[in-house]
Formats: C-alpha cells, structure tokens, sequence
C-alpha cells in the first residue's frame, strides 16, 4: 500500500514501513482523521476493528468446520510416487491434483496443500520424472483413477507445474471442474470457453514478472478466468523450498500468502464444484 497520501507517514518506525504498508494495502488500517499516528496508543475498540477486518479477509467463515490432515506417502512406484494429504473424520467427495514446479520436489507444498485439504478436500502431489512435470503430464490422471469415491476434481499447479497442468485440461477437459494456476511461467490456451480457471500472480514474483502473468493470463483470456492479485507475496512462498534464485523479496510473511491463496481456493471450489 502507499502511505504517501498520510501527512504523518514520516513518523513510522523504519521497521514498521513494510507492515504498514501491508496493512494499508489490505485495507486493515485506513488512518485516523486522515493520519495514521504511528506513534499513538491503540484503543481496543480500535484493534478490534483491526482484528474483525483482518479475520473477513484472511480466514475462512468462523461456520465452515477445519479438519486435522493425515499425510499418507504413497511409494509403490505405480503410477508414479506421490504425497496425499487427506482429512480424517470425513469422507472427501472433492479431490485436486497438484503440480510442483521445476525442479522441486513434489514433497516441497506441505504447507500450502495441508491448509488445503483441512478444508475437506482429498490433495494429490504426484512425482515427476526429474522434478518435472512434463515428462508426466498425466500422472493426475493415473491417480484419479484409484479414488473413485471423488466425484469432482480440480487441477491445480505452481509454476512450471502451472502450466504443464494447463496442458493436461486441454487434452481432458471433461475430467475437470476448474483449474487453479499459481504464477505458471507459460500458459497453454484452454479450448472450452466456459471451463473455470483460478489465475494467481504475487506482485514480487520475478521468476514469473508482471510480463509472464499478462502472457499467460491473454491465453486464457477466453476461459471464464478469476484473477487474484496478491500483494507482496514472491514465488517461493508459495512452496516449502526455501529462497528462489531471480526471485524477489516477499513484503508479506509465507502464513499470509499462504492465507491469502487458500482462502480464493476455497470460495474458487466451493463456486464451481
């Protein structure tokens, strides 16, 4: 966010410039009588409204019940090695495929894809072949096969798996309700015009810059696309992995990017299941 257009910008603490701009972004803190007064004490009527703004943007509906997360390892070799994050205490009647980037491991998301299965949702990362998914742009496929009892699938992918996994919908559209694509570095053109995409793109993301996304985003401009802006956010926090070369410098921590993706995850399913 800007502060530039708060008089007393001037008078918040170095330390606290990246945060407040972040609050400012998000539209958690909108100044007092049109400052922010840094310096000033927080009444907890005040943080209370802070506290209420910040819960409706970043956590899920108080009503919507959150699961505990078994991580089974599957090893067999056939179709492929995978990690399956399941939710216990609860059959899973929706299930999505992820695809890692290149070259991460497809162990490397637990963070990301263990919020998103306590939703309720069975979560399928399958190995690739040198940590790269396109020398096995069905192995979702492979691995929908062994649960039947999933009547919908969304398929979903970081990166290079982003648009490898956009390769996967043009070739079997029917098996899917949407795709969700998280900064992918190349996009393929979606052929049926009403198929759901969820498109993400983090503002400090270098390794997929602002040019990439506008690429990307025109091929599939003839989807029905719901974009998502995440401010701050960079390519590696979307991931376990740790620092990326050519990356940027997230301005916000990886629980609030990773808040951020799920929560739109969550509506994007909850919308087109």
């Amino acid at each position: 966010g800007d502060l530039g257009s708060f008089p007393d910008a001037g008078n918040v603490s170095g330390y606290a410039v990246q945060p407040m701009r972040w609050a400012v972004g998000n539209v958690l803190l909108a100044g007092i009588d049109g400052n922010l007064k840094p310096q000033g004490a927080v009444t907890r009527a005040q943080m209370a409204v802070i506290l209420k703004a910040f819960r409706e943007k970043f956590l899920p509906d108080s009503g919507e019940r959150i699961y505990e997360v078994e991580t089974i390892d599957h090893n067999t070799r056939y179709p492929t090695d995978a990690v399956i994050y399941r939710p216990v205490g609860m059959e899973p009647e929706v299930g999505v495929v992820f695809y890692a980037g290149n070259p991460v491991d497809y162990r490397d998301y637990g963070t990301l894809l263990k919020a998103l299965a306590a939703h309720g949702y069975l979560v399928i990362s399958p190995e690739f072949p040198f940590d790269t998914a396109i020398f096995n742009i069905t192995a979702g496929e492979e691995y929908m096969k062994q649960y039947p009892e999933i009547r919908e699938w969304f398929l979903a992918g970081h990166s290079h798996g982003g648009g490898v996994s956009t390769g996967e919908v043009v070739l079997r559209p029917d098996l899917f309700q949407g795709a969700i694509l998280i900064d992918p570095v190349i996009g393929v053109p979606v052929p049926r015009k009403d198929f759901p995409v969820l498109l993400f793109h983090a503002t400090e993301d270098f390794v997929c810059p602002q040019a990439f996304h506008e690429t990307v985003k025109a091929e599939l401009s003839a989807t029905d696309l719901t974009e998502v802006i995440i401010e701050g956010g960079n390519h590696a926090q979307f991931g376990d992995y740790g620092v990326q070369a050519f990356d940027g410098a997230a301005k916000i921590s990886q629980e609030e990017q990773i808040a951020i993706t799920i929560r739109e995850v969550v509506q994007f399913i909850k919308k087109y299941q």
